[in-house]
């Protein structure tokens, strides 16, 4: 935990030198960028291999294991045996194997496991009173397998039960993930190099927003976006590192994002569909090349057959994806994932940011306060006293949510294409309110922000976007409650998105006038020095 912490203040630190190289690299004079620049690289350079550092806690990994094995326990087995199991039946089935094939340490039967139907909790004894349940779902020989492969587990990772693993919220991978995850997880064993091998091509996906953003802006901002990526608060709780494709949706949007600044317009639309069939949410990405297409066939009168083959390719991809899942997996499958989703997202938890977490927000500032609000000390009469409070609240969060989803459209169309995919962000943390990991896309509105020279507005976006990411960690080091700290970095992060939608809509001529009075190299537009980029 000692080395955690250091690797929170290592990473506060990396924020701040990007925040000060990031400004220098937009705002310095290009005849004196130019002599400065090497001495820039190295910085970013240095920012760079420690935020890596940082990410991977110093080589302490995850508890010591380069595999996250809570998150890797859901996804592999999630996938593995989706055919028997479901989306319902994992905890349940790791209890009953773990009975038959394991020696149980005393209390095991009074222990809990999460109910995932309802969320509830279910004492592990009465689920064993129906081992059928499970047993019934698999054939004699991928029971065996089953069993096998969880005490393979045991002894991968040197822990003893897995009951610890069994009070979360399940497997949620969409049916199309379990299709591309399965297909790994049935080829790769249980074992300590299978698992180091696909936790690696989650290091090689983002390893690879360095290529793409470099490919399409320039190589300042390629160091900054992946090492503000990989310094984020909100990757900083290891939950997600070391797991299985847990990184290709961001990949995905980021290389988007860089294919429309190169007019790979068709491309990118294959990108983005992935990553909406990946994790869904994504799919918001369309927001702004929907409201710049529609603008332009319904006000100036013109098809933009860019965009066109974008949402033709991003449509033909998604439905492709879809079906080919639904052949796999069959329609019981998809509507039991319909079921969990909806369970699941009328859950509250301590681990989502957005929108309706601030507006259900009533002063707490503890758990002292629960009582005083809920009535109560009990987390989940607090929780459900949380979700009247937001439905008392909706229309003014609807009205507030009505707000920001015209600024972002306001800013779409004022924005180049590459700029109107990136700043459909906000549409997620309004609409959706993501778990904290989740909002590590942010990364999109940092890139978006810093890409751009010799524009105040874009400076002030990016200030604004990584001073928020800073706070984060303030916060972190300041604020126990995470019930409050998380309503902060919410509050923070509505900010930021405030901000910078209102500086992407300022008027251009008054930011070109402005600019006008920083001098410059009589003569040289900046783009012969530094790039766009």
């Amino acid at each position: 935990m000692e080395l955690e912490r250091t690797a929170l203040f290592v990473k506060l630190g990396v924020l701040v030198a990007l925040l000060l190289l990031g400004l220098v690299k937009q705002l310095m004079q290009p005849e004196r960028y130019a002599r400065v620049r090497p001495y820039v690289l190295t910085g970013l350079i240095v920012c760079l291999v420690v935020g890596w550092s940082g990410f991977f806690v110093f080589g302490q990994f995850v508890r010591g294991h380069f595999n996250n094995y809570h998150d890797l326990f859901h996804y592999y087995f999630g996938s593995k045996y989706s055919a028997e199991i479901g989306y319902f039946n994992l905890y349940r089935c790791v209890a009953v194997a773990e009975s038959e094939g394991l020696k149980t340490p005393r209390g095991y039967l009074n222990s809990e496991v999460r109910n995932l139907e309802t969320y509830g909790y279910l004492k592990i004894s009465t689920v064993l009173e129906r081992p059928e349940i499970c047993t019934d779902r698999f054939s004699p020989e991928r029971w065996e397998q089953f069993k096998s492969d969880i005490r393979a587990y045991h002894r991968t990772f040197g822990i003893g039960t897995l009951k610890a693993r069994i009070k979360d919220m399940g497997y949620n991978a969409t049916p199309m993930w379990n299709m591309v995850g399965s297909a790994l997880t049935n080829i790769v064993p249980v074992s300590k190099p299978g698992f180091v091998g696909l936790a690696l091509i989650d290091v090689a996906l983002i390893a690879s927003m360095l290529a793409g953003v470099w490919l399409a802006f320039s190589l300042e901002t390629a160091l900054i976006a992946v090492t503000f990526f990989v310094s984020l608060y909100t990757l900083h709780n290891l939950n997600i590192h070391g797991s299985i494709l847990r990184f290709d949706w961001v990949a995905c949007v980021v290389w988007a994002i860089c294919l429309t600044k190169l007019n790979r317009y068709k491309t990118a639309g294959a990108l983005v569909a992935y990553a909406a069939a990946m994790r869904l949410f994504p799919a918001l990405f369309v927001f702004g090349f929907g409201v710049k297409f529609l603008h332009g066939l319904l006000v100036k009168r013109a098809l933009d057959r860019r965009l066109l083959g974008f949402f033709v390719v991003f449509a033909v991809v998604a439905v492709g994806l879809t079906g080919a899942s639904y052949a796999q997996a069959g329609g019981d499958y998809w509507r039991e994932f319909a079921r969990k989703m909806d369970v699941h997202a009328n859950s509250l938890t301590s681990t989502r940011l957005g929108l309706k977490y601030v507006m259900m927000w009533e002063g707490e500032t503890s758990r002292a306060d629960f009582k005083k609000i809920a009535g109560s000390f009990d987390w989940n009469v607090f929780l459900e006293h949380k979700k009247q409070v937001l439905k008392d609240r909706l229309p003014f969060t609807a009205a507030v949510a009505g707000l920001f989803i015209l600024l972002t459209a306001l800013a779409c169309l004022k924005l180049e294409d590459y700029e109107a995919l990136a700043f459909s962000y906000p549409l997620i943390f309004i609409l959706l309110a993501p778990t904290i990991y989740y909002t590590s896309i942010i990364v999109v509105l940092a890139l978006l922000a810093v890409a751009k020279n010799r524009d105040w507005r874009y400076a002030v976006s990016w200030a604004a976007v990584c001073g928020a990411m800073i706070l984060a960690f303030v916060l972190a080091v300041a604020v126990d409650f995470g019930w409050f700290r998380h309503f902060l970095i919410s509050v923070s992060i509505l900010a930021t998105i405030a901000l910078v939608g209102a500086m992407l809509i300022w008027r251009d001529e008054w930011s070109q006038s402005i600019m006008t009075r920083l001098p410059s190299k009589r003569g040289a537009p900046p783009s012969q020095l530094y790039g766009e980029g």
